[in-house]
């Protein structure tokens, strides 16, 4: 799964920063977790790293030989690989904000 997802990501010459799976157990009961991470993620073994803690994290002291009903892997915010790395990421809050006027307040 995570190698379709990286070909996908790298035939579109993408890259995200969160790892997610979606997994249904057989009751029906359907869990999603997410992993968010600094860095871009394109590679199949930087998305594989990911699963296992996020599978974990979705269904704690699940049994090895449990089923599940469904399985999903995603990779979200994206961004084009070849973007300027400065125009990437999170914009600073106090960058953005004008000073506050305080001289009128009452």
């Amino acid at each position: 799964m995570a190698g379709q997802v990286a070909a996908r990501l790298q035939s579109l010459g993408l890259a995200g920063r969160t790892v997610s799976i979606k997994a249904r157990f057989p009751h029906f009961e359907t869990v999603i977790r997410a992993h968010t991470d600094a860095q871009a993620i394109w590679c199949a073994e930087a998305i594989s790293a990911y699963l296992p803690g996020l599978l974990t994290k979705a269904a704690p002291g699940l049994p090895a030989h449990a089923s599940v009903r469904l399985l999903g892997v995603t990779v979200s915010g994206l961004a084009d690989i070849d973007a300027d790395p400065a125009d990437a990421g999170q914009m600073d809050l106090l960058e953005v904000i004008a000073p506050v006027d305080r001289t009128h307040q009452e």
